[in-house]
């Protein structure tokens, strides 16, 4: 039988794909040669999300709950495929005729169309953040080498576990992508909690337990680009490759590597193999940390839009001024910083501080839709909430206009 659509990898990239390919009728094969659901639900967001969220009296406790969620989870994505043919082996191409032909084990396939989801690895070996989220013993002293999400979310869960921690990053700041304001934020709010934090500095010390988190490259090895003509995976804003009925999606495109990125790439190439029109919106793409504080933006920084000529304009709101923030136990370095045009389209949203990521979804809405500063601040947000510093920042915005 000819598949058509053959999915490469089972991470969320590919578990999405393979998802919506079969609702939408498509005869789909999976080819999953590790755990299914990736790094992602295995050893990354999710056990991320779990070691920084949650506190248990004993490494037993946590680790068992930690597999509880896990498995659920796991239930939950099998029944979402039950349509979809799983080989719980790993494909590579094998070239290309009329079809693709593709080898899963010892086992040849064909599709009319092959969709690459085979993710990321760390670009150096050592231990990673992804070993200490899903290990159940801890470091009581470590460093930390790169200040991505991964280590900043790394260095979050060691020092609440009493960890003594150094951050090294080579660049001069944290989180050069937000808005100045938010990366100070996050560094006075972690030097008060003891993690000492080092810039310019890209080689750690001799003698100390170091997790690397400076990276992840494309995982193409074994895949049988060269068997299609490909050297590396390069794809159009419909996720295709130069090869017809090729496409990618996720982290093995080296772009935006974050898991809710993988997965709407994913959704665009399936749509675009049945003839849908669709395309990934990366200027309203949503960027979280589960640190302490917890972290979020969408969008542009005001600087990055006067690079490209744009008249932006910005304001920032400290969160100490927002009930619901210092209601909850908000240490008061938490700030909302908002960004428009001369019209007053709000072109970035960014926070420091409170429940940041879950208001990531009404950000995506405010970019991603070009709401104005003018209907953000007359919009009605629940009290007390952060989120009510989004209208604060919108006000202040608006009186600067008038």
């Amino acid at each position: 039988m000819t598949y058509d659509l053959l999915i490469l990898g089972g991470g969320i990239a590919g578990t999405t794909a393979a998802a919506l390919s079969a609702r939408k009728g498509l005869r789909t094969a999976l080819l999953c040669g590790g755990q299914l659901g990736g790094v992602c639900l295995h050893s990354g967001c999710i056990p991320a999300k779990f070691c920084l969220q949650n506190d248990f009296p004993d490494d037993a406790s946590r680790a068992k709950r930690r597999a509880d969620v896990i498995g659920t989870l796991s239930e939950g994505l099998l029944s979402r495929l039950e349509r979809v043919d799983i080989f719980y082996e790993n494909g590579a191409l094998r070239g290309k005729t009329d079809v693709f032909s593709v080898l899963c084990g010892v086992r040849g396939l064909t599709a009319k169309n092959v969709l690459l989801c085979t993710g990321s690895v760390p670009h150096r070996p050592g231990l990673s953040p992804e070993d200490i989220f899903t290990s159940d013993t801890l470091p009581q002293r470590a460093v930390i080498l790169g200040a991505g999400a991964a280590g900043l979310e790394c260095a979050s869960y060691l020092r609440k576990s009493g960890a003594d921690v150094t951050l090294l990053e080579q660049r001069d700041r944290l989180l050069p992508q937000a808005e100045p304001e938010i990366s100070a934020a996050l560094l006075r709010s972690f030097r008060r909690r003891g993690i000492a934090v080092r810039f310019g500095v890209d080689t750690p010390p001799k003698g100390e337990t170091v997790i690397f988190a400076d990276g992840r490259v494309p995982a193409v090895r074994g895949i049988g680009l060269r068997t299609v003509g490909l050297a590396k995976v390069v794809t159009d804003a419909h996720m295709q490759t130069a090869v017809p009925g090729l496409y990618a999606a996720g982290d093995v495109r080296g772009e935006e590597m974050t898991a809710h990125a993988a997965a709407r790439e994913a959704q665009c190439a399936v749509r675009r193999i049945c003839g849908e029109a669709d395309a990934v919106d990366y200027r309203a793409l949503p960027h979280v940390l589960f640190t302490d504080p917890a972290v979020m933006w969408v969008g542009e920084t005001q600087r990055g839009a006067q690079e490209r000529g744009v008249q932006a304009r910005a304001v920032t709101v400290p969160l100490r001024s927002v009930g619901g923030y210092l209601a909850a136990g908000g240490d008061g370095t938490g700030v909302c910083r908002l960004v428009a045009d001369g019209a007053g389209t709000i072109l970035g949203v960014h926070l420091c501080g409170g429940d940041a990521p879950e208001l990531s979804a009404a950000a995506v809405v405010l970019v991603q839709q070009r709401v104005r500063v003018r209907e953000l601040e007359r919009m009605t947000f629940a009290h007390p909430t952060v989120g009510e510093a989004l209208r604060e920042a919108a006000a202040c915005l608006e009186d600067r206009q008038s």
